[in-house]
């Protein structure tokens, strides 16, 4: 891979970056509108999440945050067990890490669903560092992961690329000053 040769750590989004979990997205978000509706009176339909779920803390605190990222975990082990590697991504991963790159995760996910999704890809062991959900205050578009992973790792950031699927990723890359690639422009 000619084009990671001044690279020395690239650092991948989880879901539709390496795998694709199989989550029905629209029942969450129905299942998250309605449990939070009945429970609080907060009317949303939770489309887009972040921010939703962003408004959700700042009315009615941590614990319904915390509540609504056990209802988004719950459906998302589900559809880890059941998710769709992406094999030219996995392919590059390994590549990547027999050139002897370093690897790290930021994602949106928790760890506990990303742990589940990489080893039952066999790629558990490829990531020197993971940020998850539950590791940031802010979720990306910040770029409050990256700049975590930058921190621990101590490489400049002109040797750093974010790979991931949406936009919110290259929000989130752009705004650490880090080279970031879509995953279709793979």
């Amino acid at each position: 891979m000619e084009s990671f040769s001044d690279i020395d750590l690239i650092v991948f989004d989880f879901d539709e970056t390496i795998a694709k979990l199989q989550v029905d997205w629209n029942a969450l978000k129905s299942e998250l509108s309605n449990h939070f509706r009945e429970r609080y009176g907060f009317d949303s339909l939770f489309s887009p999440l972040s921010p939703a779920l962003s408004r959700l803390k700042e009315q009615h605190g941590e614990r319904a945050k915390q509540e609504a990222y056990t209802i988004i975990e719950n459906r998302e082990i589900i559809g880890a067990e059941n998710q769709e590697p992406i094999v030219k991504t996995i392919e590059l991963i390994k590549h990547l890490k027999q050139d002897g790159k370093q690897l790290a995760i930021f994602s949106s996910n928790t760890r506990k669903v990303i742990e589940i999704g990489l080893n039952n890809i066999g790629l558990h062991d490829y990531f020197g560092m993971i940020i998850a959900r539950e590791d940031v205050e802010k979720q990306k578009p910040d770029p409050e992961g990256l700049l975590k992973i930058l921190d621990k790792c101590k490489i400049p950031k002109e040797r750093v690329i974010y790979i991931g699927d949406r936009e919110t990723d290259r929000e989130a890359g752009n705004s650490a000053g880090i080279n970031t690639i879509m995953v279709e422009e793979l």
